[in-house]
């Protein structure tokens, strides 16, 4: 059951990361599908396999708290929704109190369910795969680009020029 639902949901999160690079419709409802059902698979499969592996009820709910919103960040994030940065910071804290907690308890991620690590390693994938290309130009190349008016910007500028001179004759 679980690696069904791991392989459904990895499939349909590919699918949706894959139809949201190429802008193809139906992206969006792929991505949502997709991270609800590793949200599904992170809350049930997760959290019955960490009570079956001896850590506390505080360990446990802290571990899937953490999991489940870096999920949801990650899809609010990826769809533009609001609160994406608060979902962000709360898994940011929630992953701090389970490293607190696996200094002090040298077994602690070792019991941890598989299911959280999968779940880890999809969401960092898919993270990288959506980085917008455009982020990777530095702010000095930019303003290169602006200063330099490349062939194509000439262009458009006297494409446009020519259209408002049009305009007014008529």
């Amino acid at each position: 059951m679980k690696k069904a639902i791991n392989l459904i949901t990895a499939t349909i999160l590919l699918l949706g990361t894959t139809f949201k690079l190429e802008s193809w419709p139906m992206a969006n409802i792929l991505l949502v599908v997709g991270s609800v059902g590793l949200l599904i698979g992170v809350i049930f499969i997760g959290y019955k396999e960490n009570e079956t592996n001896e850590l506390t009820p505080f360990q446990n709910m802290t571990v899937t708290l953490g999991f489940s919103t870096l999920v949801l960040g990650t899809l609010f994030k990826f769809m533009h929704w609001p609160n994406a940065t608060a979902l962000q910071l709360t898994t940011v804290i929630l992953f701090l109190i389970v490293i607190m907690l696996s200094l002090s308890d040298k077994s602690y991620i070792a019991k941890i369910s598989s299911q959280f690590l999968f779940t880890a390693m999809f969401v960092l994938c898919l993270v990288i795969m959506l980085i917008p290309r455009n982020s990777r130009q530095t702010n000095e190349e930019l303003a290169n680009h602006k200063s330099e008016k490349c062939e194509n910007c000439q262009k458009i500028e006297s494409d446009s020029t020519k259209t408002l001179s049009d305009t007014a004759k008529r």
